[in-house]
């Protein structure tokens, strides 16, 4: 059974968007090559998915039972979940749309030692810590856990030569990841008319 984005509750305008600049917004997406991890016999009803959504002032497809949207492109970032050891399961369910970007992840091991006091992921025998609380607080490791989780992907994508990049959404229990090139990151800053403010993608640098 699929599973409708939650987001829908969040932005919904008393009036939709005209369909018409919707479908503008979305076929130009589209071009950028949103759809490119999407199946072909998908592509027309996940392209419908989307124009519901922008209507809407986001952009979203609907979510399977893990959580992955129908385009590939977006997936849950629980921040809390994140910070109790749940970034390797995020990168294993990014892993297929990942190996297409050139990204090859052989292993993903979360690692927590001193009591659950540090916490790294091992991505193919490479270390990335994530949070220790010798060196930081109890309250900031869901938006460290969050952030890590951005870095680490971009790292690999940058390394992989990809131009693809991994962008957040929100925060907290709430906090969503989303693949985008700069083009769609860009084109979608440019329609502020069209997306609503609170939705927006966050770069990497902006996640604090």
């Amino acid at each position: 059974m699929r599973i409708i984005s939650k987001l829908q509750s969040f932005f919904t305008r008393k009036q939709p968007l005209p369909l018409a600049d919707v479908e503008a917004i979305v076929d130009q997406l589209i071009e950028l090559g949103f759809l490119r991890f999407t199946p072909n016999s998908k592509k027309e009803a996940v392209r419908q998915q989307l124009v519901e959504s922008v209507r809407n002032n986001y952009l979203d497809s609907d979510w399977d039972d893990d959580c992955v949207s129908a385009d590939k492109r977006s997936y849950s970032a629980d921040a809390e979940d994140l910070a109790e050891g749940d970034i390797g399961n995020c990168l294993r369910q990014m892993c297929q749309v990942l190996s297409q970007e050139g990204v090859v992840l052989e292993s993903v091991e979360d690692s927590f030692t001193e009591e659950h006091k540090r916490y790294e992921v091992i991505v193919n025998g490479v270390s990335h810590l994530i949070y220790d609380l010798n060196e930081t607080s109890v309250e900031e490791i869901w938006l460290l856990s969050f952030r890590r989780l951005v870095e680490i992907v971009n790292g690999l994508l940058i390394e992989a030569g990809s131009s693809e990049r991994l962008f957040g959404l929100y925060g907290g229990n709430d906090a969503r990841v989303i693949l985008l090139t700069e083009s769609m990151h860009d084109l979608i800053r440019e329609n502020t008319d069209i997306f609503d403010e609170g939705w927006m993608p966050m770069a990497q640098d902006q996640i604090r």
